[in-house]
């Protein structure tokens, strides 16, 4: 399949060669140097064509008009869609299009000239009357006297409809479409070569993929340009290909395309990192540390956070223990933090392991490790699945002490241990605390509170009374499990009046 015949190919690529020649309603692209319209603009720009009314809608009246918008491209492209809009008249020229995309490109207004092409690849060439070869002559042709204006529009004009095709899952024409391009030597942009390795991923052609990669490694053009490669790696690991991403960035280390002093190296490792993680490949996460690590970066305590994170959503506690007292070991210095602490606990009470989380607690804080009021909660957790509720509430008054205040979560989690053992006046009690302590409980403890009323075959009307004091709504969860408890209890009357109530 080939969008582009060869005949008109070798046109296209003659265009940045030529000489210039006299054009009439030319639209310069990339001229203007004004690269923002406000909203407001944006409105009063579209729907305002008083200045076209008295013109006929030929092609040269059209070209006309477009001249004078050089400076609103909402008012182009509303004056376009104007046009395709009129029964009986012909479709707009190609010429026309050209200007918009002209006109669209040099305000830097991507997400609108993506908008375009997409209506266009969905139309055909039958239904738009041209095809996009005669399109990017004509885009082309007004640039003839300037050569590398002219590179650089037919190179960002393509890599906007590459990426148009793909928007629409049209993978297939994406790569033909990029194929062209490399023929063409223009330069596509980032976000196209993250297209293209996406489309290739989808096809399972692994060899593709590495072919390319290898490719624009080689490329001089691309060797000068660090910022590229910055934003293609972050393209890769926003669309979960950051193995591709962390295969590209070990030549760019070697070959000090990627340099340290700039900081560019550690930040496409911080990506890199983050992006593997969040694909949970945590073995391949490890390796980037380890060669962020041998660079002499200093990897930021996030980036463990990121890999502890996914040892523990993998519930491998031994992995995450040994990765981060690896670490540890080997930089002398501490590396857990609040965050990673926090992650080691949960990761024990998800396997079912209390005792060894709240041990794991006493340790930390006997190393004089930061810990906050989310590591105290999953510490609270731990002793109250325990049973040893008291030992909680007491390890929360010492974390009062200390001068950590707590917050609803921690109330909360208190509330529903004392519930669990029947202490219901004590739940209670510890509303009325958080409410003089300026801490109001929410629905979330509210409900908590009801549900151990309700276990415990203890009246939860009241509650909802308070509720209701609190200017707090129960919510269908709340009143289900008040009129369960009535149920339990005998008070069939009282139960059935909440019911109607609320059918009411």
């Amino acid at each position: 399949m080939r969008l582009f015949p060869i005949p008109l190919l070798s046109h296209v690529r003659g265009l940045v060669r030529r000489a210039p020649s006299p054009r009439m309603y030319a639209v310069p692209a990339l001229a203007c140097t004004n690269s923002t319209i406000s909203h407001s603009e944006e409105q009063t720009k579209e729907g305002n064509f008083e200045v076209v009314k008295s013109l006929e809608l030929n092609e040269v009246g059209v070209l006309r008009v477009l001249t004078t918008m050089r400076d609103d491209p909402y008012l182009a492209l509303s004056f376009l869609k104007r046009i395709e809009g009129n029964e009986g008249a012909s479709l707009p020229s190609v010429s026309a299009y050209a200007a918009v995309v002209r006109i669209v490109c040099s305000w830097s207004l991507d997400e609108k000239l993506s908008c375009l092409f997409v209506g266009l690849i969905r139309k055909g060439d039958q239904g738009r009357g041209f095809s996009f070869a005669d399109l990017l002559n004509a885009v082309g042709e007004a640039e003839e006297g300037d050569e590398k204006l002219a590179f650089l529009l037919l190179s960002r004009v393509s890599s906007a409809l590459v990426k148009a095709y793909a928007e629409i899952e049209m993978f297939e024409e994406a790569v033909y479409l990029f194929r062209e391009i490399e023929e063409l030597r223009w330069d596509a942009d980032a976000g196209a070569y993250v297209v293209v390795v996406q489309a290739l991923r989808r096809k399972g052609d692994s060899e593709g993929v590495e072919k390319l990669l290898s490719k624009l490694l080689s490329l001089e053009t691309r060797r000068r340009h660090c910022f590229f490669y910055m934003d293609f790696i972050e393209g890769l690991c926003v669309n979960e290909m950051s193995l591709e991403a962390y295969t590209l960035l070990r030549p760019l280390r070697d070959a000090d395309i990627l340099v340290v002093d700039g900081s560019d190296l550690a930040v496409a490792y911080s990506r890199v990192i983050r992006g593997l993680c969040n694909e949970m490949k945590l073995e391949e996460a490890e390796s980037a540390l380890l060669d962020m690590e041998g660079c002499g970066i200093d990897p930021d305590v996030s980036l463990y956070s990121a890999v502890m994170e996914g040892h523990r959503k993998n519930m491998s506690f031994s992995k995450a223990l040994r990765f981060i007292v690896d670490k540890g070991a080997k930089q002398g210095k501490r590396i857990i933090n609040p965050v990673i602490a926090s992650s080691i606990l949960q990761c024990c009470c998800q396997m079912g392991k209390f005792s060894e989380a709240f041990d794991q607690f006493v340790e930390f804080r006997n190393r004089n490790i930061p810990l906050d009021r989310f590591c105290y909660n999953v510490a609270f957790e731990a002793l109250i699945k325990l049973g040893r509720v008291d030992e909680a509430i007491k390890l929360f008054r010492g974390m009062i002490c200390e001068g950590i205040a707590p917050d609803v979560v921690n109330y909360t989690t208190l509330i529903g241990g004392c519930c669990q053992q029947g202490r219901c006046s004590e739940a209670i009690d510890l509303v009325m605390e958080m409410e003089a302590k300026g801490r109001p409980p929410d629905i979330v403890t509210f409900n908590v509170l009801v549900g151990g009323f309700v276990r415990n075959a203890q009246n939860a009307s009241g509650i909802l009374k308070l509720m209701e004091e609190r200017g707090v709504k129960p919510t269908s969860v709340t009143h289900k499990m008040v009129i369960q408890g009535l149920i339990v209890a005998g008070k069939i009357d009282e139960a059935e009046a909440l019911y109607q109530s609320l059918d009411e």
